[in-house]
């Protein structure tokens, strides 16, 4: 019986069968011929070389002729690819969005791209694929996210893409009214112009709307040079918005170009989180522009300041506007890492290393950690706070500014030498009008026994077994002031009358022993 192959029908032979052999392996050829040479034509009926030629094009995958688009085009570094990029935007409109696959290579752009509809994947090889401005580009942006100035672009995730700007004048990658769902992953913006930003995220105002829900990951921005007049990254009113591991440079990091310019721009900002990520050889790493309305929620965990000679952190107020919420962690310095400037701003904690801080007239209540005393200047109003944290050489904590310890009942402070069994404590007790005040206590044996207590016009005195020695009065009448002292089991007090000026003149004073 003969025996033939599942899909293709393709004879098996075998010894026992009584067929003419030569003929039916003919037929064998001739299946695979026909099978294969129609899986080599689309549904359009264009008909592949290869089998290799046929499997890469992806908009037949799984039967849907809408799932992407590759970018048919020359990343020679030479070739002007201005065409194939629009071309492949009129197809992604064409099926209603989905992705563009860039494969490796270095593709010129002559001219701005503009990608004016959501829903839009760019997967690339990340540090392979590469777009480039030709010597003769003339534009602001070499990629431009925009559905208009009144609609907003949602749904656009770029992956894996290098844009190398070659020093010539444009911004590398521009976002306006992002809102929801923008994700950047492995993308790199280099070689951007001093007058130009890397990553520009901006907002305008016929929209209406804060831009908001944008992830960065793993993205990297870097100038071209030194005289930088705008940032690596710019946002202006945007919201949750989440930084993991995205590295801005403020300038060029070799040793020809000098430390200026910008890393990190946020105005108007709210709801934004750095986490692991670096800003590096620049006068400022992040600005934080309150200009048209408050910026709030600022946090920092984890950032690397390399050579930053300016600020680490500027917390501008443009216009009077506070900001608040900033919750800045400890971060790494190498090289400069720059210091802290606070205008105008409430609410917040800084965790400022050994960097020196100036807190500006108007901020208050925040908090203050600092390893290095006296390197923090706060307004001398008692509404900030700042913490000195031991350091090497400094193993102590301080304090400065008012301090307040609230408690239900008889607030306590207790002082304590680390590894020994001594300990005092002050206790303010409240139990009436005349009977509230101070009472210093030590443990002796494990059982607290009181040594000075202070309460309204005396002060009581203890000796180390906590029994009372004396008792000290002060009393007010007018012209003079009495002092009076009673020891401890008596029931009459001594006293002394502090009186008026006397007939010496105005620094004279009478003491008076009162019988």
């Amino acid at each position: 019986m003969p025996d033939y192959t599942n899909f293709l029908g393709l004879y098996k032979p075998s010894r026992n069968d009584n067929l003419a052999v030569d003929t039916t392996l003919a037929d064998n050829f001739s299946n695979i011929d026909s099978k294969l040479g129609s899986g080599l034509t689309d549904s359009n009926g264009t008909t592949y070389a290869t089998l290799k030629e046929r499997l890469g094009i992806i908009d037949e995958l799984n039967d849907n002729d809408d799932v992407g688009v590759v970018l048919d085009a020359v990343g020679d570094g030479v070739t002007d690819n201005t065409q194939s990029l629009k071309d492949a935007i009129i197809e992604l409109k064409r099926i209603g969005g989905g992705r563009l696959f860039i494969n490796a290579g270095d593709y010129r752009i002559s001219e701005p791209i503009l990608f004016d509809l959501s829903g839009v994947d760019i997967l690339g090889v990340p540090i392979l694929s590469t777009f480039s401005p030709t010597d003769d580009f003339i534009g602001d942006d070499l990629f431009i996210f925009s559905n208009g100035f009144d609609t907003a672009i949602s749904g656009i995730n770029i992956e894996g893409i290098k844009i190398d700007m070659r020093g010539i004048v444009g911004n590398g990658l521009t976002v306006v009214n992002g809102y929801q769902f923008v994700t950047m992953k492995n993308v790199s913006v280099i070689e951007v112009s001093p007058s130009s930003t890397a990553l520009n995220f901006t907002y305008n105002t016929t929209h209406g709307i804060a831009g908001q829900t944008i992830l960065l990951e793993n993205v990297y921005g870097i100038k071209s040079g030194a005289g930088n007049t705008s940032p690596t990254l710019f946002m202006e009113r945007y919201q949750e918005v989440v930084f993991s591991g995205v590295k801005m440079f403020g300038s060029k990091f070799d040793s020809g170009a000098s430390s200026d310019g910008t890393a990190f721009h946020f105005k108007d900002c709210r709801g934004i989180v750095l986490y692991g990520c670096s800003q590096a050889f620049g006068d400022t790493g992040i600005l934080w522009d309150s200009a048209t309305r408050s910026g709030q929620g600022l946090t920092v965990s984890g950032m690397t300041s390399e050579n930053i000679l300016g600020y680490s952190l500027y917390v501008k107020s443009t216009n009077d506007l506070p900001a608040s919420y900033i919750n800045y962690l400890p971060s790494r310095h190498q090289g400069a890492g720059g210091s802290f400037r606070i205008e105008n701003t409430q609410l917040s904690t800084f965790h400022v290393g050994t960097s020196e801080t100036l807190v500006r007239t108007g901020s208050m209540r925040n908090t203050i950690y600092s390893q290095l005393q006296g390197n923090v200047t706060i307004p001398d109003d008692g509404t900030n706070v700042v913490f000195y944290t031991p350091s090497y050489g400094y193993e102590k904590y301080g304090i400065q500014s008012d301090v307040e310890v609230i408690s239900a009942s008889d607030p306590t402070l207790s002082l304590k030498v680390d590894g020994q069994d001594k300990e005092m404590r002050v206790k303010y007790v409240a139990s009436g009008t005349t009977d509230s005040g101070f009472v210093i206590e030590r443990k002796i044996q494990g059982i607290w026994k009181e040594q000075l207590k202070m309460v309204q016009n005396n002060a009581t005195f203890f000796d180390e077994n906590g029994d009372e020695l004396g008792r000290f009065y002060g009393s007010s009448a007018p012209g003079y002031t009495n002092f009076g002292l009673r020891k401890a089991g008596d029931t009459t007090v001594s006293r002394v009358r502090y009186d008026g000026i006397d007939s010496g003149g105005s620094g004279a004073r009478m003491l008076t022993i009162v019988n």
